[in-house]
């Protein structure tokens, strides 16, 4: 479930909180949010042994180790390389924006603002100081008991915002296992490019509620859409042992966004070693041959950088946030933990307990219940099927030679997509990805998905503690560079996505019978996977059922309308233009579509959207959404002993 609760930069939680009479800060920057004044692009993170006899110190980023080798001139004892977007067909990527961190509120205007924490402000408008010994009427204030609005980052914002998202989005996100984020203080212009991003946030949001208001959409203004989605990456270069190296300019803040993506995830796992990719993913930040453990932490916390990873089952992928300073430093880390690191049995258990955490977690929620339940009635025994996390037998059953020989068959350059967006220039970026990745050896290519299992009807049910009873409905689509990607992408939108969706009018605000309602669309390189899910009254199951079925043959019989079909173009349009904001969702847009699709697909994906019709989309409900074909899973409440 989302934290609902206000999010506080982690540079300013481990503080004390000022009282309620402190003012804002007007100073120089704070000493927790500054850097080292040095800069040098093309710096290393190294720890060597010093010669015999001399005092062993890590070596900051900006000061070279005067007797240290190159990493990768060493040898290696382990060869290779080693995240909805979640594999959905809009290919958006959850992920922290730059600048994102929330601020405790705080009555009394400016008093109580903590550093950084100034885009909260602007957001409030200006205060006005009372004059001493008068006694102003206090401003309107919101009650306790009024709703409250967060701001959201990534696709959610502009779904929620356009649509009113329901509470189960979050467990529809399944089809990627997120470990993270390693969160330290924000880069040097982080902040600022928060501000900036607010202010833009919000301007696009009003226009796009001014427009879905009016039934409109961003390419019916009167101003001629744009020939292509996106401007496309600046340079794009294949090394000659196969790592592919994307780097586009970002200049919205001085900061760099490094992501390794690895053609390797849950689908080449062998039955036995279900959950072995997840779990190595865990393991690749905790030591290499020339970086001891906790290392990369303290460094990439020194200079006030951020690191995530996540896994689905086509990729796992390796994601820096860093100051621009640095982007050389980030990269020799990408290159030295795609082929050193060192899995130390210490760390295995450490994060055996981790993962079991995450999937106890995973089991509490019923949506990532239905959800995976689903995946495995449609896709059966193909590798879509399976569960990313594995299962606790299949965990406490990997050993690390297992780990390893998973690392080295499957992390090689030729499955290597590295991705540099931001404050960087291309020519230099490139130049330094040469260095750190060229050098590697190439491996052994990667094997082909097995196909899709043939559709089939499906039903279970399924008893579980709660109160309330969820109901599935789920089917195979086409894979992610089918020609009814685009027109499945917009049905899934018109039936289940935000507050204006078809099937939330009908079953949850006309009938009564759901309190929530939602719709996905997983679009992996092999397969596709629609679902419609539904939390309903363990009394209305059936009703609901029935309810939803004549909602999707009604589609298939009358088509949909203009107005739907803007509403959901509108949606995946504003989703596009938020995940380009920063130089995370930008370059987790890139290295998604290299990876599992193309780069010349996704930039022409938007022009794909707007050229769908309203007779195509209907076609599309006909073919892959039949009821007599759907996999059905329902969970009922259970009482607890």
């Amino acid at each position: 479930m989302r934290d609902s609760s206000v999010r506080v930069d982690a540079s300013v939680s481990a503080r004390p909180r000022p009282g309620p009479r402190v003012r804002a800060h007007r100073g120089p920057r704070p000493a927790h949010r500054s850097e080292p004044r040095t800069s040098d692009a093309g710096s290393a993170l190294r720890y060597l042994p010093p010669p015999r006899g001399r005092v062993v110190r890590a070596q900051p980023w900006n000061v070279p180790d005067p007797w240290s080798t190159s990493a990768h001139d060493r040898k290696r004892d382990a060869r290779g390389w080693s995240v909805e977007p979640s594999g959905t067909s809009s290919r958006s990527a959850s992920g922290a924006r730059e600048g994102s961190a929330r601020c405790p509120s705080r009555r009394g205007g400016r008093s109580g603002i903590l550093p950084g924490c100034r885009a909260t402000l602007a957001r409030r408008g200006p205060t006005r100081r009372r004059a001493a010994g008068r006694s102003a009427p206090r401003a309107s204030t919101p009650s306790r008991d009024a709703p409250r609005t967060r701001r959201l980052t990534g696709d959610r914002a502009v779904g929620r915002a356009l649509a009113g998202a329901d509470p189960q989005d979050d467990g529809q996100r399944a089809d990627v296992a997120v470990t993270g984020p390693r969160t330290v203080p924000a880069p040097r212009g982080a902040a600022a490019s928060g501000r900036a991003a607010a202010s833009r946030s919000t301007a696009a949001l009003y226009i796009a509620l001014a427009l879905a208001a009016a039934g409109l959409s961003a390419c019916t203004t009167g101003r001629p859409a744009p020939a292509s989605g996106d401007p496309g990456p600046s340079l794009v270069e294949v090394l000659p042992n196969g790592t592919r190296v994307i780097v586009e300019e970002h200049r919205a803040a001085d900061v760099v966004a490094l992501q390794l993506w690895v053609r390797a995830g849950a689908r080449d796992e062998a039955p036995h070693e279900l959950g072995v990719a997840h779990y190595l993913e865990h393991l690749l930040f905790r030591g290499t041959t020339t970086r001891p453990p906790g290392f990369v932490d303290r460094e990439v916390e020194r200079v006030g950088g951020r690191m995530n990873a996540s896994t689905s089952w086509d990729y796992t992928a390796y994601r820096l946030l860093l100051p621009a300073a640095r982007a050389g430093a980030g990269v020799e880390l990408l290159a030295d933990i795609a082929v050193n690191a060192t899995l130390d049995e210490a760390h295995l258990e450490r994060e055996r307990r981790v993962v079991l955490e995450e999937m106890r977690l995973a089991e509490e929620s019923p949506w990532s219940v239905l959800t995976r339940r689903l995946r495995a009635a449609v896709f059966a025994d193909h590798p879509y099927g399976r569960p990313i996390l594995g299962t606790p037998t299949h965990l406490a059953a990997l050993a690390r030679d297992q780990v390893l020989a998973f690392y080295r068959r499957h992390y090689g350059p030729e499955a290597f997509t590295l991705v540099i967006v931001g404050a960087v220039d291309p020519q230099a970026t490139v130049e330094l990805a040469r260095r750190a990745f060229g050098r590697l050896p190439r491996g052994a290519g990667r094997l082909p998905a097995p196909p899709p299992p043939a559709p089939r009807a499906h039903r279970e049910e399924v008893g579980r503690p709660g109160g309330f009873a969820y109901l599935g409905l789920a089917w195979l689509a086409p894979r992610l560079d089918h020609a009814d990607t685009p027109a499945v992408d917009l049905l899934v939108g018109i039936l289940g996505q935000g507050r204006a969706a078809r099937l939330v009018r009908a079953l949850r605000d006309q009938l009564g019978l759901a309190s929530a309602v939602t719709a996905s669309y997983a679009a992996h390189e092999a397969a596709g996977l629609v679902t419609i899910a539904a939390q309903v009254e363990p009394g209305h199951v059936a009703r609901a059922e029935q309810a939803l079925e004549a909602e999707l043959r009604r589609l298939q019989a009358d088509g949909v309308r203009p107005a739907e079909l803007r509403r959901a173009l509108a949606l995946a349009e504003a989703r596009r233009a938020f995940q380009a904001e920063t130089a995370e969702g930008r370059a987790a847009t890139l290295g998604h579509a290299d990876t599992v699709w193309r780069l010349e697909d996704e930039r022409a994906y938007l022009d794909r959207l707007r050229a769908v019709t309203l007779a195509q989309v209907a076609a599309a409900a006909r073919r892959y959404l039949d009821p007599a074909q759907a996999a059905r899973v329902v969970l009922r409440p259970r009482a607890t002993p």
